[in-house]
């Protein structure tokens, strides 16, 4: 093991961001999504052996995620293998857009707008939870808005209303105020931008110095072990930025928004490590089946196009 990735890793290990139910999540979403969906729970408890965590975490993690229906069981023999449950799909999907796949939409300057009937004491629901992973911010009360930028399908729509059936969508609305300084009071009351912001700086402060030293190594110096645990732990820590972003046009973020540079780093990270811990995956995981199988096509369409 190189001596200063070394020192990386244990000074992430104990970061308050690392739990073993968030990180399998991860490993799911970055791993396995491609290659088949699922994986022998022996081989999950080794792969995070690498990282610290021992049986004991990854069997009650496992159990909890099963529970909170991320995970389901299939047992053959002596064997269990866990596989994402079908239900979280489209949650896992979204996820992986975002963090894959980033759009440059162009911005028509109108607006989405979904009145509802929640209540004042909405905020902890999971009707607004449901809104805010869609992109909405809460404006005032029960108004929730959203740049128009293509997100808002009929599919969505139908989604929406099937999930609230109170809610009252008016989309592609113009805005006009007197005020110039109206427009921005509203998205930072609408949006946490600053701790978001704060956030991506953080994550800039944390693997700068990993990105340092991968650049400054050859690929056959980088142990596929090391590789499979970089990768997975940007992709994680990314993974929890990203989701929590709105993505709004950037002309409505402040001048020096963070996440170009975030995502920067997480494509340069990636693209040096991914090949190597792919293969360490493949080699060194399996279901009840036999080994996993290849990633589909679509794993190289990541970041724009994966060596």
């Amino acid at each position: 093991m190189n001596c200063e990735l070394e020192s990386f890793f244990e000074g992430i290990s104990g970061h308050q961001s690392i739990s073993g139910t968030s990180l399998i999540v991860s490993f799911y979403g970055d791993y396995l999504w491609t290659c088949g969906g699922g994986i022998w729970l022996g081989c999950l408890i080794q792969h995070f052996d690498t990282l610290g965590f021992n049986q004991r975490v990854v069997r009650s993690s496992v159990f909890r995620l099963h529970k909170d229906g991320w995970l389901t069981i299939k047992k053959v023999g002596r064997k269990s293998d866990y596989y994402l449950e079908p239900s979280r799909y489209n949650e896992m999907l979204n996820a992986n857009k975002k963090i894959y796949h980033s759009n440059n939409w162009v911005w028509n300057h109108r607006w989405n707008i979904i009145h509802t009937s929640l209540g004042p004491t909405h905020s902890s629901k999971e009707e607004v939870k449901f809104l805010l992973h869609k992109g909405f911010g809460l404006f005032d009360k029960d108004f929730f808005i959203q740049p128009d930028l293509q997100q808002l399908t009929p599919e969505t729509k139908q989604e929406i209303l099937t999930r609230i059936p109170s809610a009252k969508i008016f989309q592609q609305a113009e805005f006009f105020a007197a005020d110039g300084e109206v427009l921005s009071n509203m998205v930072c009351q609408s949006w946490d931008i600053e701790r978001i912001d704060e956030e991506y700086r953080k994550f800039i402060d944390l693997f700068s110095p990993a990105w340092e030293i991968l650049e400054s190594m050859n690929i056959e110096e980088l142990s596929s072990e090391d590789a499979f645990k970089m990768r997975l732990l940007v992709i994680h820590f990314y993974r929890r930025i990203i989701v929590k972003d709105p993505e709004l046009p950037l002309e409505l973020l402040p001048e020096g928004w963070l996440r170009p540079k975030a995502e920067q780093l997480t494509v340069n990270i990636y693209q040096k490590v991914h090949a190597k811990a792919l293969q360490y995956v493949l080699d060194n995981s399996e279901t009840s089946s036999g080994k996993l199988p290849l990633p589909s096509p679509d794993y190289y369409l990541r970041f724009g196009g994966l060596n």
